[in-house]
């Protein structure tokens, strides 16, 4: 098991002040958080092995990847197949030499202040998640959670180790749980629900500095009542792959994650007061479901605590702690000791 996203040196420098990609940090920073959620959020990714990219997103979705190949010293740039004909229309190439400032800056500014997105990738909680990320990344201020990582994926050695340590124990216990819950939730509140089944990323890692807290986020938004309600279920899971990599690799867990905001200092994108974690146990680990514009008269929040009880009773401790959160008017409010009155 691994948490491993850092660029290596050479292509962290391209990104530093002075660097040939140093445009791209200064147009994720300046797109600033907006109303409509539509800033720039950068990412640092593996890309199989030991390569790494970084990805450019813009509301729920990728706009535009970039590696850097050493050995050939030039940089690969290429969009998911939505974004394919505007990336060609647009002039866009999918290699530059690295050497090639000015190709570099013309073609990747023109692409990202003109490629058109979807609406559907601002609503629900797309829109919501990106805001967050670029919010508490690189504009976050002093007492403040810090974004860490969106789209927060372990790495695994090979497919028999994935099976060993989340296929198995915890994504097929989780998988099944919500394959029942129809039938669960019908006998013993008899309430409707719809079946769940658990994915493989989690929406977001928050850092809270104040509390030494690891916030295993998942976001969703107020007007998708089913997602909503079960919300537990993915964040339960995405919990217990923390608490296993955690328990069996601490020293790996801390390190991946104080690498990422180390860089993302040095790059800009996270400011350079946020402290850095110093340790990292099990109970730092606490779950968090974040809502965007929670329907206080919405029947789900009886569905949510009905499924709740039913987690806690059949895999006990797996959400101890779990917070709820809200974000309205471009705030973030804990409602964890609020939303149940409006069961």
């Amino acid at each position: 098991m691994r948490y491993s996203r850092t660029l290596p040196e050479d292509f962290e420098q391209l990104l530093l002040p002075g660097g040939s990609l140093r445009f791209v940090v200064d147009l994720v920073v300046q797109s600033g958080p907006c109303a409509t959620d539509k800033a720039l959020d950068l990412q640092l990714r593996e890309d199989g092995g030991t390569r790494r990219k970084v990805t450019l997103y813009r509301g729920g979705t990728a706009i535009l990847h970039m590696r850097l190949d050493r050995r050939k010293g030039t940089l690969k740039l290429w969009a998911h197949d939505e974004y394919q004909k505007q990336f060609q229309a647009l002039g866009l190439s999918p290699s530059y030499t690295i050497g090639d400032s000015k190709g570099l800056s013309t073609g990747i500014t023109g692409y990202l202040k003109n490629v058109s997105v979807g609406p559907h990738h601002f609503e629900r909680e797309g829109g919501c998640e990106n805001w967050l990320s670029h919010r508490y990344g690189s504009h976050w201020q002093t007492g403040e959670c810090v974004a860490v990582d969106r789209e927060v994926v372990l790495g695994y050695e090979n497919e028999s180790e994935k099976d060993a340590e989340w296929r198995r124990p915890i994504k097929t216990r989780f998988d099944e749980f919500g394959v029942g819950l129809p039938a669960l939730m019908q006998s013993r509140f008899n309430l409707p629900v719809q079946r769940k089944t658990v994915g493989n990323e989690l929406d977001l890692l928050l850092w809270r500095p104040s509390t030494g807290e690891f916030l295993i986020t998942e976001v969703k938004d107020g007007g998708d009542a089913a997602g909503v309600y079960r919300s537990p279920i993915q964040v339960a899971a995405y919990l217990a792959a923390w608490r296993r990599f955690v328990e069996a690799l601490p020293e790996d867990a801390l390190d991946g994650v104080r690498s990422l905001l180390a860089q993302k200092i040095r790059l800009g994108l996270i400011p350079g007061g946020v402290p850095l974690p110093e340790t990292i146990c099990l109970s730092a680990l606490r779950p968090v479901i974040i809502v965007q514009n929670p329907n206080r008269r919405s029947r789900c929040w009886k569905t949510l605590d009905g499924i709740l009880q039913l987690l806690q009773e059949a895999m006990p401790g797996c959400l101890d702690g779990l917070g709820l959160w809200a974000v309205e008017d471009n705030a973030l409010t804990d409602i964890t000791d609020t939303w149940r009155k409006w069961a």
